[in-house]
């Protein structure tokens, strides 16, 4: 979207934005004052979980992912030595998911 800039510069200038008026600021005032007391009183009931609670529950996930998926050659190799194709893949199937079962259990 573009904007001629005097008429941007005319609306930007003008009382209140251009066609708004103190009725219309103080409906969307009180609008706004509702969602953040809506909010508010979810969050006492416990129906919302701080952000960064949940980014730090987040960031922990996937940093135990990622050390349970670089573990996974170290510990398929010693055990892989001297098995057919068949014994292998069952071999890193069984090491895939008990490193999900494990995660699985780390939930917030």
């Amino acid at each position: 979207m573009l904007f001629v800039i005097d008429t941007l510069n005319t609306w930007l200038d003008s009382p209140a934005g251009g066609d708004r008026d103190y009725t219309q600021e103080r409906a969307k005032l009180t609008r706004l004052q509702a969602a953040k007391a809506t909010l508010e009183l979810e969050q006492q009931r416990g129906n919302l979980i701080p952000l960064d609670l949940v980014l730090g529950a987040w960031e922990g996930q996937i940093a135990n992912c990622r050390a349970k998926l670089l573990a996974l050659p170290s510990k398929v190799a010693a055990q892989a030595v001297g098995a057919d194709y068949v014994e292998i893949e069952q071999l890193f199937k069984s090491v895939i998911y008990e490193a999900l079962d494990e995660l699985v259990g780390d939930g917030v």
